[in-house]
């Protein structure tokens, strides 16, 4: 019986390395991306799923995108609502300061 070897055993680094240089580039727009995003108040996995999947044009969209709209949640029925409310628009309830 012939000896089994592993198919990466008989490849050397140098013939990986073309192929490993765009998988690093492409893992590294995937965490740059999330964290741009993650610094703008988005989602930082959704991020680093696009900057994986498009590369250098997911971390371009993400250098681009405006930052999250900020508000806050109405105590009483938990609509988001402008941060300057006075009073909630969905219950009409007055809020404090």
């Amino acid at each position: 019986m012939a000896p089994q070897y592993c198919m990466f055993a008989m490849i050397g680094w140098q013939e990986l390395l073309p192929l490993a240089i765009p998988v690093v580039i492409w893992l590294a727009c995937g965490v740059i991306s999330s964290t741009v995003a993650q610094s703008k108040g988005h989602s930082s996995c959704l991020w680093f799923g696009i900057g994986i999947i498009f590369g250098p044009l997911g971390l371009l969209i993400a250098l681009v995108m405006p930052g999250a709209w900020k508000g806050k949640p109405c105590p009483y029925c938990k609509k988001w609502i402008h941060r300057d409310a006075v009073k909630c628009p969905e219950c009409q309830s007055t809020l404090d300061s």
